[in-house]
């Protein structure tokens, strides 16, 4: 587990339920611009035969926290036909455990209102 020294930007996969954010896979509904937490993170670990993952030879379950995506391509790519990816905030002092597969875990997240879009390149940028 780390602590943030600065503000870290982070993308978050949400459904639209009229002016209400859910979450895909907790349900959890969220609002814009407001902030969460902090919830103590929980961890299960269990050991196991394997020789991938965060700890060789172990499974790490986070069972509580908020979870977002480290870089915006990694959050659209995911989302589906009906999510949205809003640029989020864990806030200097949270702390936070990285995923293996660009997903992060943090105590405290702030929800913004910005819209995470995907780059699109016009024909002057290929000349």
């Amino acid at each position: 587990m780390k602590i943030a020294k600065k503000d870290m930007i982070v993308y978050k996969r949400f459904t639209c339920v009229g002016t209400s954010l859910v979450s895909p896979y907790q349900g959890f509904t969220y609002e814009r611009n407001k902030e969460y937490g902090p919830e103590k993170l929980e961890l299960s670990i269990h050991k196991t035969g394997s020789v991938w993952g965060f700890l060789p030879g172990w499974n790490v379950t986070i069972r509580e926290g908020f979870h977002s995506y480290v870089s915006k391509e990694n959050a659209l790519s995911r989302r589906e036909p009906n999510e949205t990816v809003l640029v989020c905030v864990i806030p200097k002092g949270a702390e936070y455990i990285l995923g293996l597969y660009g997903d992060i875990v943090s105590s405290v997240l702030r929800v913004t209102d910005q819209v995470a879009k995907e780059h699109v390149f016009d024909d002057d940028y290929f000349m």
